[in-house]
């Protein structure tokens, strides 16, 4: 395992191989700014991993210290750094947001960093589809859904709320069948129907918090949440799932190292 010092060496020697465009109509504080945020991507760098300091990066590409500050201070508040007062920069904890590139679950992604995933169920019932939803799954005009609202927490801190509409032609009876408050409903639906999750298309996007959403997610008004949209496919093709999430942007803040 890499020491602080050894680790920060190393990063340093790949930043070293950026090329900053002098010659672009994109300004050099931005063209580092993609540069770092591609390289924490691209080397999946853990949370709580340093960073090269101010100095460092000027020396290794050769920007000045209003460059170099300006592209981590966009960095930081985009949540993909944070800075500890006379200790230097860390890569930060990955957000909620971040899980969104991938088909895991809710309950995956937040046992995955080590926090106890809860649910709140608010509705479980079977009604007609409305037409936004029959639109977005390719669904009959009689057809019906299951739809599921839950509120999501971390620790017991809520995070977000997740709405479902579950193909009732797939899913008969899901709302009798199970707790739908507890683990993740693909898994429970997984098990029921042996119905197995292989696509998903998403839509992510930032958005100010609807008023019925601020005592729910605790948010202040005119706080951002993200919006999740999207469909989830069944092996067979058929669509299984309309969903509808929101998410606190701030949901976990990075933690500070001691």
């Amino acid at each position: 395992m890499l020491t602080f010092k050894a680790e920060r060496v190393r990063i340093v020697t790949e930043i070293k191989k950026v090329v900053l465009n002098r010659n672009s109509s994109v300004p050099i504080y931005h063209q580092l700014r993609e540069k770092i945020r591609k390289h924490i991507l691209v080397q999946e760098l853990p949370a709580h991993t340093i960073m090269p300091s101010e100095s460092q990066l000027m020396a290794s590409v050769g920007a000045s210290r209003a460059t170099v500050r300006a592209a981590l201070l966009d960095l930081e508040k985009e949540g993909w750094i944070y800075r500890v007062q006379g200790k230097g920069t860390y890569v930060a904890p990955p957000r909620i947001s971040r899980r969104f590139r991938s088909m895991i679950s809710f309950t995956e992604e937040i046992k995955g960093k080590g926090l106890e995933p809860s649910s709140t169920l608010l509705r479980a019932e079977q009604v007609s589809a409305p037409a936004l939803v029959r639109e977005k799954m390719e669904l009959e005009p009689q057809a019906e859904v299951v739809v599921v609202e839950r509120i999501r927490f971390a620790d017991g801190r809520p995070i977000g709320l997740n709405l479902s509409h579950i193909n009732a032609d797939l899913c008969p009876d899901i709302q009798n069948r199970a707790d739908l408050s507890r683990g993740s409903l693909y898994d429970i639906i997984n098990d029921l129907y042996e119905i197995r999750i292989t696509k998903a298309t998403r839509t992510l996007e930032s958005r100010q918090c609807p008023e019925e959403l601020r005592d729910v997610l605790e948010v202040s008004g005119g706080e951002p949440i993200l919006l999740l949209t999207g469909v989830v496919y069944a092996e067979s093709g058929r669509a299984l799932d309309y969903c509808v999430e929101y998410y606190r942007e701030d949901w976990q803040e990075p933690e500070v190292l001691k």
